[in-house]
């Protein structure tokens, strides 16, 4: 698969952004994206906040991945954030998360046997405030009340923050092997950010890197490197 020269531009801007600071948010909602929510529990502090995995399968019989193009669900348009923005956001994640998994899996375009389906769904996204944020992080009284903000809300303020849902199926059988659900949003750290849209990148890095680290970890991979 080829990129175009302004995906290639934005993705080397998501691997750049990957130094970032992002964090778990224990503030989750359900799109509707994701049939079925009862198999979801509570991931840990470095794992999406709600995930599930079937363990009982053999995860090394697969080889492929067709990944489908990143939807944008339960993310309505809104002056501030055209649906241009929208897609180009969407696009962005798809491309990074290509770009991981075909480090380890042949990627496909159609279900065959020995592939995982693998279905992202966007389902919220939001710009952090970038004044605001180097000044919550910069001048000490600020900071000490964007830690305030982030003990009480699970979340710093002033900060941008994303929200995905994520299923992986037998592209055969369509049975569903594993599920997401996750927000993350902008840490704090001392130099601050300049760029609106670095929380949000600095997320879609840190889920390109989960996915591909999980997968490993299933089909008990020695090599797997978690995301950071």
């Amino acid at each position: 698969m080829r990129f175009g020269p302004a995906l290639a531009a934005s993705l080397l801007m998501l691997v750049l952004a990957g130094c970032a600071a992002t964090e778990q948010s224990n503030k989750v909602t359900h799109s509707g994206f994701l049939a079925d929510y009862s198999l979801l529990s509570p991931g840990e502090e470095d794992d999406a906040a709600f995930r599930y995995w079937d363990h009982d399968i053999d995860w090394s019989a697969y080889d492929k991945i067709l990944l489908d193009p990143v939807t944008l669900w339960g993310a309505p348009a809104t002056e501030e954030m055209p649906n241009e923005d929208l897609q180009r956001l969407a696009n962005n994640l798809y491309g990074l998360m290509y770009q991981e998994l075909s480090e380890d899996y042949i990627m496909v375009s159609e279900p065959q046997y020995g592939t995982l389906r693998i279905q992202f769904a966007l389902t919220g996204a939001e710009r952090s405030n970038p004044a605001l944020d180097v000044v919550s992080t910069v001048v000490p009284t600020a900071f000490v009340l964007s830690s305030a903000a982030q003990f009480v809300t699970g979340e710093p303020s002033f900060g941008g923050d994303a929200m995905v849902e994520a299923r992986v199926t037998d592209s055969v059988t369509s049975q569903t092997l594993g599920a997401v659900l996750d927000r993350r949003v902008g840490g704090k750290d001392l130099g601050g950010s300049h760029d609106s849209w670095d929380d949000v990148n600095a997320a879609f890095v840190f889920w390109s890197q989960l996915t591909r680290w999980r997968l490993c970890d299933l089909r008990g991979g020695d090599d797997c490197v978690a995301p950071g």
